[in-house]
């Protein structure tokens, strides 16, 4: 049964990727929700709700997904609520990360490095977002910042090798969303941002689901 939802899920996230290549947007509104909620129903048919930490991954995610929904339509109502709900997201995992224990381990290099460079190439995030909306825009995005930058961090140091990886991978998502919303647009941006953020919520979730 487990691996039947973890199919699912992942077939779900690449009819996302399929909308996101087609730009279809009517598709992705649908084929994105339900890839999140598949891969919260994975995790929970996995033993998540079992674990002491699995109620606040749940709820991580549920944030995620809310802010999934609003980020699917443009303006920067939406935008900033998405960011608010993701933040609440970021802080309810950061939480997990706690609760499992955090210590040295060698994905903390890896991570520290990743955090390093993604800090380098978002550089222009802040000024953009400054000029965009004044404090409105670019107090929620610092703040964003940084508290994905220790969600990443944190997630190295639960020495989880799939909560590590969800970890940086999230961190790579949200730096390229970021980098291609107020600095420069690349073609498929957006396609690497939904593979990467899938990726990364996946082994965040299955991560935590492990004893």
């Amino acid at each position: 049964m487990t691996t039947v939802m973890w199919g699912i899920a992942a077939l779900l996230g690449m009819l996302d990727l399929y909308a996101v290549r087609r730009v279809d947007l009517r598709l992705e509104s649908v084929a994105k929700p339900l890839a999140v909620m598949a891969i919260l129903v994975a995790g929970i048919a996995s033993g998540l709700l079992g674990r002491g930490w699995g109620i606040v991954v749940v709820l991580g995610l549920v944030f995620g997904l809310v802010g999934d929904v609003l980020l699917l339509g443009d303006g920067d109502t939406r935008f900033v609520g998405g960011l608010a709900s993701f933040l609440g997201g970021h802080l309810l995992y950061l939480g997990a990360f706690l609760l499992v224990g955090l210590r040295l381990t060698p994905w903390l290099v890896a991570a520290t490095v990743l955090t390093v460079v993604c800090v380098a190439l978002s550089r222009g995030v802040l000024p953009a977002a400054w000029r965009d909306g004044r404090a409105a825009m670019a107090a929620p995005v610092a703040a964003y910042m940084v508290v994905l930058g220790l969600t990443a961090l944190a997630a190295a140091g639960t020495g989880r090798p799939l909560v590590a990886l969800g970890g940086m991978l999230f961190l790579v998502s949200d730096t390229v969303l970021a980098v291609d919303r107020f600095v420069r647009q690349r073609a498929g941006a957006h396609l690497v941002v939904m593979a990467t953020y899938l990726l990364a919520q996946t082994g965040i979730v299955a991560g935590m689901a492990l004893r």
